[in-house]
Parts: C-alpha cells; structure tokens; sequence
C-alpha cells in the first residue's frame, strides 16, 4: 500500500537525513536496516558471553568458597582440588583402578584415594 506522505527521518544507522513515506520506517535503505540487525545481534552475542562468564566465575568462587576439606568430592570440586581439568578427570575415570563411588547418577571421589592413585601411577604431584 503506497502513502502519499512524506517525513523528514533521520537513519538509526548511518545517521544520514532521509525521506520516509510511512510512520514505522527507521532507516534509509535495506542495507543499513542489514547493518543494524547484524550489529544487534553481535552486541546481543557479546552480553550472552560476558553474562555466561560471569556466571562461570560465581559459580568457580562458591565451588572454591564451599568446604573441600570434606571427604567425598563431586568432579568440580575434584578438579579445583587436583588441579586438573574436568576433561582429563572424566578421561582417568575410565580406567577401572580410578578410585570412584557412582551414586545412581553421580561420580563421587573419596579424596585420599584419589591422591594416592595419581601419586602411584604419575608420580608427586
């Protein structure tokens, strides 16, 4: 439907002057309506990024804050305590000497064991 209007607009891209023919229209030409909508969604990705590491880092510092003086260890708390990755943690635990306790669908550590078994079979740690 074509309007016999005219408004003077300024483009929410590019910021140049422009003539609109409808009451909704926000940008001068399709490539900046483009431009806009690719720059909105990189912002968009960038908060979810630093929203999900911030949560990352509160959830690291309440796993460190938590008591890991505690016997049975969870495999965040194991990997803080260790020092090793999670991943190479899952990739020990398949070898069957790997001092583990399934608890229906939780792995659970015994810390002492778990010491003793990387300094027997690596050495210090």
């Amino acid at each position: 439907m074509s309007s016999n209007i005219s408004i003077k607009r300024v483009c929410e891209y590019c910021k140049q002057a422009f003539t609109a023919r409808t009451t909704r229209t926000r940008f001068c030409s399709h490539k900046c309506n483009c431009n806009f909508l690719k720059e909105q969604q990189r912002q968009n990705k960038i908060e979810a990024s630093k929203v999900q590491t911030r949560q990352a880092l509160v959830q690291e510092e309440t796993i460190k804050a938590m008591n890991v003086n505690k016997e049975l260890l969870n495999i965040k708390e194991l990997a803080i305590y260790t020092t090793l990755s999670e991943r190479t943690l899952f990739r020990m635990v398949k070898d069957t000497d790997f001092p583990k306790l399934k608890v229906r669908n939780r792995l659970l550590f015994n810390k002492a064991e778990v010491m003793n078994y990387l300094t027997n079979k690596y050495g210090s740690i």
